[in-house]
């Protein structure tokens, strides 16, 4: 009877140290370098509010060093009710997984994608090194 369980707690470790670690990052940390291993995963969350027609747009400087997993969806606070604050703010948030080994920059930019030639509200960027 123990050996099934012995199994499992060694699939499960070996299956947790492939995945690697999960990093969550918010505009407080912006401008730090962000040192991950191939297989970490990285969330980042950002505070948007589209009701005033603002979003963030994400770039990559190398985008084989990371590759996205999730992307953009919003995330809205709720009052007692459970139902979404109309007008309110949220969180934006997207999610990599480092694939390869060295270094790129993500880039966020918060602007009205309609708006050409009007500088954005807010620019906030991460340089990322990826080791093996």
């Amino acid at each position: 009877m123990k050996l099934p369980l012995i199994v499992f707690l060694i699939g499960a470790a070996i299956s947790g140290s492939a995945l690697g670690n999960r990093y969550d990052l918010t505009a407080q940390d912006a401008g730090r370098l962000v040192s991950l291993r191939c297989g970490d995963a990285l969330t980042i969350h950002l505070p948007v509010n589209p009701s005033t027609g603002y979003l963030w747009s994400v770039t990559l400087s190398r985008p084989d060093i990371l590759t996205p997993v999730g992307g953009g969806e919003i995330l809205y606070p709720s009052h007692g009710s459970g139902e979404r604050l109309l007008g309110a703010g949220g969180i934006q948030e997207w999610a990599f997984r480092a694939i390869r080994s060295g270094n790129t920059k993500i880039l966020y930019v918060y602007s009205r994608p309609w708006e050409r030639g009007v500088a954005p509200a807010r620019k906030i960027a991460w340089p990322v090194s990826v080791k093996e």
